[in-house]
């Protein structure tokens, strides 16, 4: 954050200057301008002309372009001016100012400073107050509106088709996002979403779109059409990551189509933008004896993490691309340099596709620059699986230069048929639809009817060469208490000697990831208890045995509601330390030799075998 300057007036007042403006006067400008936390302090220029020239006003500029007027009734005095909130969109502009006097405007003093705020993550919109401005979303059409009787649960924001529009463009936009100390992990857009058609004409569409206040600009992820009519209400799950991380952000959802007459509505619910981790811990195990608790876990990504990307819908229309005849292109999607910002130290190291020829030949294909101007990679394909999804490595992964267009696709050369795989549409134009057929062209350049994505992913392996520092959190339940952390460590695993025999423990862990003031904790692994119980087998299922007291010292005693034919006794390393076969509802079980510590139990009546933990404390 810019520290706070102050103004230092030197005043110097010329007196008995008589002449007004002409060419050469000089007419000072302010003596400063800053901005901070809203306010714009303009310092009075260091030195005054006098009479007749009198300073009467500042007139104020926002990136260049004129902003507010101020007048002034002391020259002398510092202004503070203030920016009704939120006057301007989050992000970096330039602050001016020039002096406004009776006879001239001076040149202007400036700053430059980043205006933030915004909603901090994570970000709910479930409609539940039943207004818009609540959490401030900005409709740009009465056809936004909030409805009361649909949702999922109701009330849902809706897109009505009345009154009717025409060639229309109608947005509802969120309130800035404010994700600018998110440095690690990724940022999810999920929402729900349902479409009441008239008409399926594949005309009406509903855009997802994210803005930044780097970029400035608005771009879509995600587009639904009526193409298909009506559809029940459908999750969505989008990553933002690419547009969001560390930086301020806005979401809007953009109708657009020839006639709104042709759908009734679609609705929009349960919008919610969160952060998830990189890594992630699953798979705890607990392994116990007398003197402690081991924990071991398996970990998930982490510092280096992978990424699909992809413009298609993941999914084959059961659609595929060519002439039916003999022919020769290449077919790609391509990501641009900001697209690929969030990326860094990026290698290409998997490519995805859809074949759909039989007699063809495929080659994997990787390239760099805006034409493209860079073949990187060609790699033939063995034996593709026609019909289906070929994930393939590349044999050489390659690094991903952000500062160029990364496109990845494939060469195809085929005797006939319609060798390449699209989605179902509609295009993400000039990114997943790219060709090279006589030139690069998009599919809608060569044939305005295909309005498809190419059937294309690739794996970016994402490894940051200034590592977030990642430990592991251990949380611990003891008897029916509440989960508290309890203990951290850098190893996945952990060993807890401070149990005592007669309590039972539940654990969790967490991956917890940090990296310039940033952190970032992932979920909480499975629960994974201890099986000592208390007083009867499985306290939690089943009551027909029953086993006490625990701890015990030199005797078990044991009763079940069937006959028992046998009791054994194990330690923790699986060794068979007592046996007793008998044929009645209860039996003491001399313990008095064993050492103390945790033993395995298991009674077998007619019907079933039980097995219980025990603890015997000497």
């Amino acid at each position: 954050m810019k520290a706070l300057r102050y103004c230092v007036l030197f005043l110097v007042v010329i007196i008995g200057l008589t002449a007004f403006s002409q060419p050469g006067s000089y007419y000072p400008p302010p003596g400063n301008v800053e901005y901070h936390n809203d306010t714009l302090t303009i310092c009075p220029p260091d030195s005054l002309p006098g009479e007749p020239v009198i300073l009467i006003a500042y007139n104020i500029y926002v990136d260049s372009v004129f902003f507010d007027n101020i007048t002034v009734t002391n020259p002398t005095d510092t202004i503070d001016y203030i920016f009704t909130f939120p006057a301007l969109p989050p992000g970096d502009h330039a602050f001016c100012a020039k002096t406004v006097y009776n006879q001239w405007i001076s040149d202007q003093a400036c700053d430059s400073a980043t205006v933030i705020y915004g909603y901090e993550l994570p970000f709910l919109e479930d409609w539940s107050s039943g207004t818009f401005e609540d959490l401030q979303w900005v409709p740009s059409s009465g056809n936004w509106i909030i409805d009361a009787g649909e949702g999922n649960p109701a009330p849902a924001a809706e897109f009505q088709a009345d009154p009717v529009q025409m060639n229309y463009i109608m947005n509802l936009e969120s309130y800035p996002i404010n994700a600018l100390d998110v440095t690690i992990g990724k940022i999810w857009l999920d929402f729900d979403l349902n479409l009441n058609c008239i008409n399926p004409t594949g005309d009406e569409l509903m855009g997802v779109q994210v803005w930044n206040s780097i970029s400035n600009v608005w771009t879509t992820f995600a587009i639904y059409s009526n193409d298909d009519g009506s559809f029940t209400w459908s999750f969505e799950h989008l990553n933002i990551q690419l547009l969001t991380i560390n930086k301020m952000f806005k979401v809007r959802f953009q109708a657009t189509g020839n006639n709104s007459a042709d759908i009734q509505a679609w609705h929009i619910d349960n919008i919610h933008l969160y952060r998830q981790c990189w890594g992630a811990v699953t798979d705890l195990s607990l392994s116990e004896n007398s003197a402690f608790n081991k924990l071991n876990w398996i970990v998930w990504g982490g510092p280096c993490f992978y990424e699909w990307i992809h413009w298609d819908d993941g999914n084959n229309s059961g659609n595929s691309i060519g002439t039916g005849e003999a022919v020769e292109f290449d077919v790609a999607a391509r990501w641009t340099p900001q697209q690929l910002a969030a990326y860094p130290d990026a290698f290409v190291t998997r490519i995805s596709f859809f074949p759909s020829e039989p007699t063809a030949t495929y080659n994997l294909r990787l390239w760099q620059g805006s034409g493209p101007d860079t073949l990187l990679v060609d790699q033939p394909v063995q034996n593709p699986i026609i019909g289906q999804w070929n994930e393939l490595p590349l044999s050489t992964p390659i690094p991903v230069n952000k500062t160029i267009d990364l496109w990845v696709g494939y060469h195809v050369i085929t005797p006939t048929g319609y060798p390449a795989g699209v989605d179902a549409g509609p295009a993400i134009n000039s990114y997943g639809n790219m060709m090279n057929f006589g030139g690069w062209h998009t599919l809608l350049e060569i044939n305005p009817e295909l309005d498809f994505n190419w059937n294309i992913e690739c794996l970016l392996q994402q490894i940051d060469p200034n590592e977030p520092g990642h430990s592991y959190n251990i949380y611990r339940q003891t008897g029916n208490e509440e989960f508290q952390f309890y203990d951290n460590t850098e190893n996945a695993e952990f060993i807890d000697s401070n149990i005592i025999l007669s309590n039972r423990y539940c654990y969790k862990v967490t991956m917890e990831s940090f990296k310039n003031g940033d952190t970032c904790e992932s979920d909480p692994t499975n629960t994974a208890c201890e099986i000592v119980n208390v007083g009867i087998i499985r306290p939690d299922y089943d009551n027909s045995v029953k086993i006490y007291p625990i701890p015990a010292k030199n005797w078990l005693n044991i009763e079940s509601e069937e006959e028992m034919r046998e009791i054994r006794v194990y330690n923790l390393l699986g060794k068979e330390v007592l046996k007793l076969e008998i044929g009645n509802l209860e039996n003491q079980v001399d313990v008095s030799r064993l050492q103390s510590g945790i033993y395995y139990v298991t009674v077998e009546t007619e019907k079933k075998e039980y097995k219980a933990k025990v603890v015997i404390l000497k």
